[in-house]
């Protein structure tokens, strides 16, 4: 890189000046060099360039996995790996076990409709909620059904009466 001078202050790059300045500024002035074969007129080292590279993918990178992480609990209410708590929703009064049971064990799930739901409630080591939705019949009309689930600690569906 000998030999190259700079068009703000006119100095020349010696040899010796390769060790102490860096080789895209000037070493008098301080300044970049500005060449006009490069695309955008500015003329970067390879290091630097990679560099810049690595540390915008490595910003991506945790900014994507913050964000699928952050939507999960949005989703679930827990963060991966953890257990649900047994609790209504603060949202809608919903109670996320018992609408993924309901899902599961409906005969159509698309039809599911949430009408109201009770307060969960402690019975001994399980917890009870009474929901009242609409699912469509084996005949296919909508029926509406009121029932209480009984949950465990770990928010599994125990039975329904």
């Amino acid at each position: 890189m000998a030999n190259v001078t700079c068009k703000h202050c006119g100095h020349t790059r010696s040899p010796a000046e390769e060790e102490t300045a860096p080789a895209w500024a000037c070493p008098a002035c301080g300044r970049k060099y500005y060449e006009q074969d490069t695309p955008r007129g500015l003329m970067y080292p390879s290091t630097w360039k990679s560099e810049w590279s690595r540390t915008t993918k490595e910003v991506k990178l945790t900014l994507i996995v913050s964000l699928i992480v952050a939507a999960g609990v949005l989703l679930y209410g827990v963060a991966p790996g953890q257990k649900a708590a047994v609790t209504n929703s603060r949202l809608d009064g919903s109670v996320a076990q018992v609408t993924a049971y309901l899902k599961q064990n409906l005969r159509d799930p698309e039809s599911y409709r949430p009408d109201s739901w009770g307060k969960v409630s402690r019975d001994g080591d399980n917890y009870q909620v009474t929901h009242r939705y609409r699912a469509k019949n084996g005949f296919g009309g909508y029926v509406l059904e009121e029932k209480t689930f009984v949950l465990d600690a770990s928010g599994n569906v125990l039975g329904v009466k």
